[in-house]
């Protein structure tokens, strides 16, 4: 809700923001994913999409992915992962397609370095 209001207001509070979704992540229940997963669906959206240079639209959007990537790559955990697996799947779902296109070669290399370290 707040990412709707405020848009690129929440910048400057967005690695704070990042920083509790990942703990929140780390610490929940299966229960809580979805909405963690929504959240940032609604920050990606409303905040990523409102960016009007595209090298920083590309950079928000990077730095939004970084968790749930991270947590992908490095927890053991199968409960975090999948609640990172849904969260990223909200994410890339919201990013605008223009700054998608630009960096899907990445994302892919990342999602694959993923699946085969398994």
């Amino acid at each position: 809700m707040a990412a709707e209001v405020f848009e690129e207001s929440l910048n400057p509070f967005l690695p704070k923001i990042l920083t509790t979704l990942q703990k929140k992540l780390k610490e929940a229940t299966a229960n809580m994913h979805t909405a963690i997963s929504d959240t940032l669906g609604h920050i990606v959206l409303h905040i990523v999409d409102k960016i009007e240079d595209e090298d920083e639209k590309v950079e928000m959007l990077q730095t939004c992915l970084r968790v749930p990537f991270g947590l992908l790559e490095k927890s053991p955990n199968k409960v975090v992962q999948a609640g990172a697996s849904l969260t990223l799947s909200k994410a890339i779902q919201s990013s605008p397609e223009d700054v998608l296109s630009g960096i899907l070669g990445d994302i892919i290399d990342r999602l694959l370095s993923c699946i085969t370290s398994v």
